[in-house]
């Protein structure tokens, strides 16, 4: 029993995780402008806990891999990219993030071999 009482509660975390994905999905089409990360996370229902903005982005994660739908962001929020100067643009802002995260690496270890000469 409990073998099919959990088959069946994945099967609603699937649908779930469906469903609010189209909310999602729809959201984003029907805005002309880029819509916050809160906004969009106040479209999944508050009955569970997947109303956090990590279950949110791992939903549009799962829009741009799987449905194939050029979903990208920017300061004001997330938008479906229509033209290949937002992909640039996106390409290049997570470009600067990656060179930023990489130069905080090599401080962070400058740092820690600094401690340890002392």
């Amino acid at each position: 029993m409990l073998i099919n009482y959990n088959k069946q509660k994945s099967e609603i975390k699937k649908e779930l995780f469906k469903q609010q994905r189209i909310k999602i999905l729809t959201a984003l089409q029907n805005s002309k402008n880029p819509i916050p990360l809160v906004k969009l996370a106040s479209i999944i229902p508050e009955d569970d806990e997947t109303r956090h903005y990590a279950h949110t982005r791992k939903l549009i994660r799962d829009i741009v891999d799987n449905l194939k739908i050029p979903i990208v962001a920017n300061n004001h929020g997330y938008f479906i990219a229509k033209t290949q100067e937002e992909i640039n643009k996106y390409k290049q802002r997570i470009t600067n993030s990656i060179d930023g995260l990489y130069y905080r690496l090599q401080i962070l270890n400058i740092a820690f071999d600094a401690t340890k000469k002392e």
